[in-house]
């Protein structure tokens, strides 16, 4: 919608990963060098952490990119809640091996037979492991077995591992001294800082086609960094709803007073019933607000009058309707297809491998 009306080109605050927009901050170039220096060790395990929104789905995608031609066979899986048992069914279901009926020990077989003919190749199997906190101590001692599987003296599985803070803290376990020793390297994202997030901005906004339409004066930079705490996720949220409403009101440029009005809604829009009413109204504390407002003398101005009625009603309606429900239910409804497509299909072969194995016990 609003492309159109600012003449870019495409939309440069899309919620799922591109990697045209990619933007390499001090905490993302160190992760993804992490993952080829992994790569190019072709064994043990790189552990990339980080809070939700950081950009850990971003540096899969762009290392997807650049492996497609190379001796490395990779696979991204999605972890929910198993057990350890559970483990090797989930690779090869992974890996699109057809373990149908099959005993655990038949799969590990199976498994290894694939590993060992992609070593023939001179290739190995590159599993990116996404959600990693929700791995069991068991799950993450199956993948160590696992990746102990070589051929002709060579590393044939190798497992990179991202989560939130939690792996970390699943990691530190006692129990885990033989999976850290195996551990390579790993790299925490930490958010943007306020200089980055203002370069992330703009980065995305002139790959986008940007011509200095909108403007976007000074102060808003580090108003977007204070709300959204330098997540990217975040603020790719906040300036897509900036841009609508400037579109819907043909603004030229941006200041705190506007900013601030997409900030309240956005956080209006996170009332819970648990929230309490009166802070639901504020929407983000009134500190925050009273600090960052104290010099703009929001409304006080002829310049900075409200915005007329009849199109802030019009943005809400169609934020609060339409554009809400679209940025977070389509950013994440592919990657939730894959996880129930892979989870039905390991949790099948798990169901007609416990049947088999009461039938051949009958018999």
């Amino acid at each position: 919608m609003y492309e159109e009306f600012y003449g870019l080109k495409g939309n440069p605050f899309q919620l799922t990963p591109n990697m045209d927009l990619f933007f390499g901050s001090k905490v993302h170039k160190q992760g993804f060098a992490y993952l080829q220096y992994g790569l190019k060790q072709a064994e043990g395990f790189i552990v990339i952490t980080g809070d939700i929104g950081t950009g850990k789905t971003t540096l899969v995608e762009r290392l997807f990119s650049v492996l497609e031609f190379g001796p490395v066979v990779a696979s991204r899986i999605v972890t929910t809640q198993l057990e350890g048992d559970d483990i090797p069914f989930m690779v090869c279901s992974a890996l699109k091996l057809d373990t149908k009926g099959m005993t655990k020990p038949q799969v590990i077989g199976k498994l290894e037979d694939y590993l060992f003919s992609v070593g023939k190749e001179g290739k190995r199997v590159l599993l990116v492991i996404d959600e990693a906190q929700n791995l069991s101590l068991h799950g993450l001692e199956e993948l160590r077995m696992l990746s102990n599987l070589s051929y002709m003296g060579k590393p044939v599985l190798q497992c990179f591992l991202l989560g939130q803070l939690e792996l970390q803290q699943l990691l530190g376990h006692e129990s885990m001294e033989q999976f850290r020793q195996r551990i390579i390297a790993s790299s925490h994202l930490e958010p943007l800082s306020a200089e980055e997030t203002r370069d992330y901005i703009l980065y995305r906004l002139i790959k986008s086609g940007w011509k200095s339409r909108p403007e976007f004066q000074e102060d808003v930079f580090e108003l977007i960094h204070q709300s959204t705490g330098g997540i990217p996720r975040r603020i790719n949220r906040l300036c897509n709803r900036l841009l609508l409403l400037g579109s819907i009101e043909e603004l030229n440029s941006f200041d705190k007073t506007v900013t601030l009005r997409v900030i309240k809604e956005l956080e209006s829009e996170m009332i819970t019933p648990d929230n309490d009413p009166k802070d639901d109204q504020k929407g983000v504390s009134e500190e925050f607000f009273d600090e960052i407002t104290s010099d703009t003398a929001i409304g006080s101005s002829e310049q900075e009058k409200p915005a007329p009625k009849e199109s802030y009603d019009e943005y809400r309606a169609i934020t609060a309707a339409a554009l809400e429900r679209a940025e977070e239910k389509i950013d994440t409804l592919e990657n939730r297809i894959d996880k129930l497509e892979m989870k039905i299909e390991y949790l099948h072969e798990i169901l007609f491998g416990n049947l088999r194995k009461q039938f051949d016990g009958k018999e």
